[in-house]
């Protein structure tokens, strides 16, 4: 199965999602917003594909971002306000790897290898 296979097994069918999009929520800050733009830059530029606020099937939340490497899907959060329980239920949660990513942390396509 490609990556992008990988990642569209994930998600909730009732939602349109379009790989590539950049989407964001009025509730996301201007760092968290510029972060996750940064991070999609890196991943489109490694032609790495990419789902943003991605919702899982089966209630089981909604990425930042969500894509995959090497047949293995993953969650890139962004971190700028969550606490650490915030962030440790999401690893329970979500169906696959959870990287996070600070708001003033660059990015690196090696971290979601």
């Amino acid at each position: 199965m490609t990556d992008l296979g990988v990642i569209r097994n994930l998600l909730y069918e009732g939602r349109v999602f379009h790989a590539g999009d950049i989407k964001f929520t009025l509730a996301e800050g201007w760092k968290h917003f510029e972060r996750k733009c940064a991070v999609c830059w890196v991943l489109s530029c490694n032609n790495v594909p990419f789902y943003t606020e991605a919702v899982f099937k089966g209630s089981k939340g909604r990425a930042d971002i969500l894509t995959a490497s090497n047949g293995r899907a993953v969650a890139i959060e962004i971190i700028n306000s969550e606490d650490e329980r915030s962030i440790e239920m999401k690893k329970l949660k979500y169906p696959c790897d959870v990287v996070e990513i600070g708001v003033d942390e660059f990015f690196r396509i090696e971290m979601i290898r």
